[in-house]
């Protein structure tokens, strides 16, 4: 499922064949009236989020060596373990260690999977910029259109008053479906922007862990012996 498809797309409404008796005295233009924004986080879009962003981070995973991931998910498989946090990073990498791992690769890792889910902010915010272009700004500009031929039409009041009528209830129309698309869109931004500052934050936890747990243990380079002729 790409991110586009998580937001709500509306179907146009054909508001124009009213059959609303003509009002006694001419209507006044309706003014565009930005929408009110609303902006929550919901468990739902953060756990549907977060978990795109931990796939993402799975298919990146490089399977023939081990890194920053492969420590993680070792960290993941102690968690039911009575040991202190320092001791379980220890551990967890005394497993890549053996397989030859060192801790620069694990640090070196950081900022290819941190690409990784800058990549995937990428995408949502591309998808959301052309959800606000399919759904928003198209009716927009026709509520835009309509209010300032509503403020001409209101000189001709005779010959007017009808079609004036039936503007008016297209901008309420358009007006509220700008209200509700445009709260889901920041609805889901704010939920996306909240489970990518987690994982970022837990990415960036851990790369401090790691520098303070195992920088120490990184083994010494290697001498050349020197061979006598």
């Amino acid at each position: 499922m790409g991110f586009k498809d998580l937001f709500i797309v509306t179907e146009k409404k054909d508001v124009g064949d009213t059959t609303s008796a003509a009002p006694t005295s001419a209507p006044q233009p309706v003014p565009y009236i930005p929408p009110v924004v609303r902006t929550t986080v919901s468990n739902e879009d953060f756990s549907l989020f977060r978990e795109q962003l931990e796939e993402s981070l799975e298919a990146a995973n490089l399977p023939t060596k081990q890194d920053y991931m492969d420590l993680r998910k070792a960290l993941v498989n102690m968690n039911g373990l009575q040991m202190d946090e320092a001791t379980k990073y220890k551990a967890a990498f005394a497993t890549l260690q053996s397989v030859g791992c060192d801790v620069a690769e694990i640090v070196e890792s950081f900022d290819y999977y941190t690409n990784v889910i800058n990549g995937e902010k990428q995408k949502f915010d591309e998808a959301t910029q052309s959800t606000v272009s399919d759904s928003v700004l198209e009716k927009q500009q026709t509520v835009e259109s309509l209010t300032k031929k509503n403020t001409k039409n209101a000189a001709e009041i005779k010959r007017l008053t009808e079609e004036t009528t039936s503007n008016q209830q297209q901008i309420a129309a358009y007006q509220a479906e700008i209200s509700a698309v445009t709260s889901k869109i920041d609805e889901k931004k704010a939920n996306f922007e909240a489970a990518y500052n987690a994982v970022k934050s837990e990415m960036q936890a851990d790369l401090e862990k790691v520098k303070l747990y195992l920088g120490n243990m990184a083994p010494a380079p290697k001498t050349k012996k020197s061979t006598k002729k």
